[in-house]
């Protein structure tokens, strides 16, 4: 399985493979979402990609939620943005799979702001 890096940004700071491939297989798992000791990966069926925890500025979760026909959809994701400003999306199947991996991020990594940012409209409606 190949590792790429999420943006040409964090392409600068992955190790080699080799290393990427261990860690990956150490990490503690989420989901689809990876959680090593350096690096959050995102697993897919022939790749996985990889940021550095250096990186991230802010994770979150968001969920959309819409309807197919009459049944109502709850999507779930974990939403990673990079000091760059850089916003990845990340799809996870199981709600709780997002909850536990920014819970595990909060518990082991430090560095990192958790939750979204109110926006101007959001702060003066208080």
């Amino acid at each position: 399985m190949k590792i790429v890096p999420f943006s040409k940004a964090a392409c600068l700071e992955l190790p080699e493979q080799n290393e990427l491939k261990e860690e990956l297989h150490s990490a503690d798992r989420f989901g689809e979402i990876r959680l090593g000791k350096k690096h959050l990966f995102y697993k897919g069926l022939f790749r996985a990609r990889a940021i550095p925890y250096e990186q991230c500025e802010r994770v979150y979760e968001r969920v959309s939620i819409g309807e197919y026909g009459d049944v109502p959809v709850h999507e779930h994701y974990l939403v990673v943005v990079t000091k760059q400003e850089e916003e990845f999306v990340l799809r996870v199947n199981w709600p709780d799979d997002a909850k536990s991996a920014i819970a595990f991020l909060q518990e082991h990594v430090r560095g990192i702001l958790y939750g979204k940012e109110k926006t101007e409209s959001a702060r003066e409606a208080e």
